[in-house]
């Protein structure tokens, strides 16, 4: 707050013109006063004066009246004068001449008396004061014998005369109160009555106030008291209400156990019937569809992979062993069928979830299978996964996964509006509200479609990536900077550094026929008693694999180096080759960073974060932490990179096993400089590729709405990987099946639908069952439409693809058009080309083609001919012709003209695309 300053009065400009100056003038002029005279009057109309004398300066106001009335001169006097100003100049400034009659009455008071001066009586008489005895100095009371200054002897006189008249006062105010009270003490006896009623009166009302506020307190208790016991009364009442309800659904649940147990009983009874009258069982009901319990039998059988063409003869064979005859068994066509009804009960139970649990991650990953894209949905809750999806798109863009997306969530709708009588825009509402995050892995495109969805459905989804596929990155990065720094050519075919070509290679020679050697491979395994899946598959960067066959091929260097010494293996350079490389230095020393990598960080890291649901001890997002502290982890031993050959911890601060044989003999590794070079080399990789992996969530501000969100979500996306996996299976197993079985297959597997049927009163699983089947039909339609469409966009894709590659050979053609021995150099790039057609050519390039007509093919959603006639080259441009066109079915008359390239032209004709007439 700043300062406060004292408010200064203005001072009047041309304050003799003033009225309130000239009345001061007149009559209070100091200067008239005799300067002999030491009892002047000082009336506050001189103080006045001299204040606007003075501009409005009370310090100098007060030190003139000091000097020139004869008053002591101290602050007492100055803030005397700043209240007579406060009290007249400021507070009647604004209209002087208003209050000039209240200004004049204050003038003529006095502002300040010396003893000794003489006071105007209030009739304005004077009269003589008291003038004060005269002190003796032998006997004043002083402390030395020292006789008074004269202006000590003053001061002492005025002392003695305020003493005298404040003596003088206090007797008089004391007989006055004398005089009051006798007054008071002589009233008449009435008054004192009166009194004393009112006194009595007084207690008395404070008696009952008193007691007043006890009983208010009695009666606030009581009323808590009676607040209470109402509203233990209903809770009790509402406890009573609920278990009455409960009680109530309990008896429904009974009832409609009794009536099932009664009606399955009358089956059992008539079925019994039946076998005692040796009849044949019939599986359909009323001779027309099979009977709820056929369909439970054969998706048992369908739980347990049996193939579709076996489930029919099985079910019959196990029947007649049973002694059990049946009419008829459900045809392979009626099987499938069976399949896509599961699939439809695989759909409803995924919607039942979605629509009544919160927080939902929304899950997709795609892959492609001999030639056909596929894209798994899924949606995961804490502790279980659904597989919504699973369909063949026509191609890897945004719109394509944004389309399958949508397409899945209202296939969830639909079917649980359809099932339970719910309008559909409610239901879509509820699932989409329901779902708050997506997961998948760092592709581009993947972004871009969650874009595209959260702008659709007006949400901002949390957009979750997987903690495993980073390990895929860091793998290629290792192998890229081991790469860099390799001096020794590899004897291996590959562009991959000497351990990645050997890790390949060895999986070729465990596993593949004809380039490797899988029976001498197993016999080797079980002459040195080691199991047969010592070698793991190895596909590409998967996770953790690379590391892993590293340290298993340090373990055993020595003994598989001597089985490639053996004479017995077929394969001849792949041998000689695969020996040499693990033989030299630079590949051993490869093998033993890569080997140590998978110890401190690829094999924790996979046991950290490859966790089955509802067993994960960190969440989604405090992963993220775990995952910071592992990158400062690696950035120490940046500077000192042989302490990962001293460590007791990983990066993950788990105590290392030091029991593990692997890590014991990956402890021996040679320290030289090379070993130092791989090791920042890859440090430096793992370090870049975490940071490139993990930028928007290092950089992330996660709030606790976030986190609540994100519980559903898990730490890993392998759940898509395990569907396309099923998907590769069941593709290989059964090549020709329809996308529309293996989906509806793969779904229910995965949700384990048949258990939920299981869980489930019988009335409850027949009416889902019923309703599954005509829903099943209908769907298979639907896809059959869907699959035509897609095969179209493919072949349209396809079409638009060679379109492009066919324009820039047409732009290279018409470049070559443009030189002079364009014939020689075209000839080279189109063969097949007639000596008409270069005529043609010739004539369209040198003008001799106007007003004749021709034929031109477009290509607009396919190829469209259309008929058209050369008008003439365009005014200004000889190198553009003026062409009408005209589809082959209209008239000439409804033509439309177009400018057109001669070159464009040109090259159509070598394309066969235009023909002159």
């Amino acid at each position: 707050m700043p300062r406060q300053r004292k408010r200064k009065l203005s001072s009047c400009t041309n304050v003799e013109d003033t009225i309130l100056y000239k009345f001061l003038y007149e009559n209070f002029n100091y200067s008239e006063l005799s300067p002999d005279d030491n009892n002047k009057l000082c009336l506050k109309g001189h103080v006045l004066l001299i204040y606007m004398q003075n501009q409005s300066s009370q310090t100098s106001t007060a030190e003139i009246v000091a000097s020139t009335f004869g008053f002591p001169f101290n602050p007492c006097l100055i803030s005397k004068v700043h209240y007579l100003t406060e009290c007249t100049i400021a507070k009647y400034k604004s209209n002087v001449t208003k209050y000039l009659s209240e200004i004049q009455n204050i003038c003529y008071q006095i502002f300040y008396q010396l003893p000794s001066t003489t006071a105007p009586n209030s009739d304005l008489t004077p009269t003589k004061a008291i003038q004060p005895t005269e002190i003796n100095p032998v006997s004043s009371n002083l402390r030395s014998n020292d006789e008074l200054t004269p202006r000590r002897r003053h001061l002492k006189r005025r002392l003695s005369f305020v003493s005298q008249a404040r003596s003088e006062d206090k007797n008089k105010y004391r007989k006055k109160i004398c005089l009051l009270k006798s007054q008071i003490n002589s009233q008449p006896n009435l008054i004192k009555n009166l009194r004393r009623s009112v006194h009595r009166k007084n207690e008395r009302i404070s008696n009952l106030l008193k007691k007043l506020h006890k009983y208010e307190i009695d009666s606030g208790k009581r009323f808590l008291k009676c607040k209470k016991c109402i509203w233990q009364t209903k809770k009790h009442q509402e406890i009573l209400k609920k278990m009455k309800s409960s009680f109530n659904k309990e008896l429904a649940v009974k009832d409609a156990i009794i009536t099932s147990l009664q009606s399955d009983k009358l089956l059992l009874e008539d079925e019994l019937k039946e076998l005692k009258e040796n009849k044949a069982r019939s599986l359909k009901k009323n001779n027309k569809t099979y009977d709820v319990m056929t369909r439970l039998m054969f998706f048992n059988c369908l739980l347990y992979q049996a193939p579709t063409s076996s489930i029919s003869p099985i079910v019959s064979s196990l029947s007649q062993r049973l002694g059990v005859l049946l009419d008829c068994v459900p045809h392979r066509t009626s099987v499938d069928n069976f399949v896509r009804e599961l699939g439809v009960i695989s759909d409803l139970q995924a919607a039942e979830v979605a629509m009544k649990t919160p927080h939902l991650t929304l899950g997709f990953d795609s892959t492609t299978q001999e030639g056909v894209l596929v894209n798994s949905v899924h949606l995961t809750t804490p502790t279980d996964t659904f597989v919504i999806a699973l369909d063949q798109l026509s191609g890897g863009r945004a719109e394509d996964y944004e389309k399958h997306l949508i397409e899945s969530i209202k296939n969830l709708a639909y079917a649980y509006s359809d099932f339970h009588k719910i309008e559909f825009s409610t239901c879509h509402n509820e699932i989409i509200k329901n779902i708050s995050n997506t997961m998948s892995d760092r592709a581009s495109v993947n972004h871009a479609s969650i874009v595209k969805l959260n702008a659709l459905w007006g949400k901002t989804l949390n957009e979750l990536n997987c903690h495993l596929h980073p390990l895929d990155s860091i793998s290629k990065g290792c192998r890229l900077a081991l790469k860099s720094l390799q001096t020794e050519r590899s004897s291996l075919i590959g562009s991959d550094c000497i351990a990645g070509n050997i890790v390949l290679q060895i999986d070729k020679l465990r596993y593949r026929d004809g380039k490797g050697d899988p029976k001498n491979f197993i016999s080797f395994l079980l002459n040195e008693n080691l199991p047969k899946g010592l070698i793991p598959r190895y596909r590409g960067n998967r996770l953790h694999v690379f590391f892993h066959t590293c340290g298993i091929l340090v373990l055993h260097y020595d003994q598989i180096l001597s089985f490639l010494k053996s004479p017995a293996l077929s394969s001849g350079s792949l041998i000689s080759c695969l020996h040499s490389d693990l033989n030299s230095e630079t590949g051993k020393k490869q093998l033993f960073v890569m080997g140590m990598v998978g110890k401190l960080l690829t094999s924790p890291w996979m046991k950290k974060f490859y966790i089955a649901p509802g067993a994960q001890a960190v969440s989604h997002l405090g992963a993220v932490t775990v995952i910071k502290e592992v990158l400062a982890q690696v950035d120490q031993c940046l500077s000192n990179p042989f302490s990962i050959f001293t460590r007791n911890l990983d990066f993950f601060g788990e105590i290392l096993d030091v029991n593990d044989p692997i890590l014991e003999v990956l402890l021996l590794c040679p320290q030289d400089k090379e070993v130092e070079n791989m090791i920042k080399a890859s440090l430096s990789s793992i370090a870049e590729t975490i940071n490139r992996q993990y930028k928007r969530y290092l950089s992330m501000n996660v709030s606790d709405l976030m986190s609540t969100q994100t519980e559903s979500a898990r730490l890993h996306n392998m759940d898509s990987e395990e569907v396309i996996g099923m998907f590769s299976a069941a593709k290989k197993k059964a090549p020709n099946a329809t996308m529309c079985y293996m989906s509806s297959r793969i779904r229910s597997l995965k949700n384990r639908t048949v258990a939920y049927l299981d869980s489930m009163s019988v009335s409850d699983m027949t009416e889902r069952v019923t309703w599954a089947i005509g829903v099943s039909r209908s769907r298979r339609q639907a896809n059959r439409v869907r699959t035509s469409e897609v095969t179209k966009e493919i072949a349209l894709r396809a079409e638009q693809k060679n379109q492009e590659t066919e324009q820039k050979e047409r732009k290279k053609i018409e470049k070559l058009l443009r030189q002079d021995n364009y014939i020689d150099k075209i000839k080279e790039l189109i063969t097949n080309v007639t000596e008409q057609t270069w005529m043609d050519v010739q004539e369209l390039l040198s003008g001799n083609v106007i007003d004749r007509l021709i034929c031109h093919y477009w290509y607009s959603a396919g190829p469209v001919l259309y008929s058209g006639r050369v008008k003439g080259l365009k005014k200004g441009m000889k190198d553009v012709y003026l062409v009408k066109y005209w589809l082959d079915d209209e008239d000439e008359s409804r033509g439309v003209d177009y400018d057109m390239s001669k070159y464009q032209l040109a090259c159509d004709i070598l394309f066969k695309d235009l023909t002159l007439l």
